[in-house]
């Protein structure tokens, strides 16, 4: 089970917002803040199965960067979040 899943948000080039998750293919796209907060819950909800559901999902607006850029921030937020769900998932055995 997904302890968390972590959004990248940008803002889009023909206005709104796009949201990538990191480590699951769930993306997301919506003209304001608050229905992209939107659009990201229902998102995760039709992406994990009921027992599966994150308990935490987080959106992380970025600056505008080069693709190779957002690919190696992809990449460490990616690591990072799988150090933090082992960590935690051992503190609970």
């Amino acid at each position: 089970m997904a302890k968390e899943v972590l959004f990248l948000v940008e803002e889009a080039a023909e206005g709104g917002y796009t949201a990538c998750a990191l480590g699951y293919s769930i993306f997301t796209k919506a003209d304001t803040w608050d229905e992209l907060r939107e659009a990201v819950r229902d998102a995760v909800h039709c992406h994990f199965d009921l027992d599966e559901q994150p308990e935490l999902i987080h959106v992380h607006l970025t600056a505008a960067l080069h693709p190779p850029a957002v690919v190696a921030l992809s990449r460490r937020h990616t690591r990072r979040m799988i150090r933090v769900v082992s960590r935690h998932l051992q503190s609970e055995v």
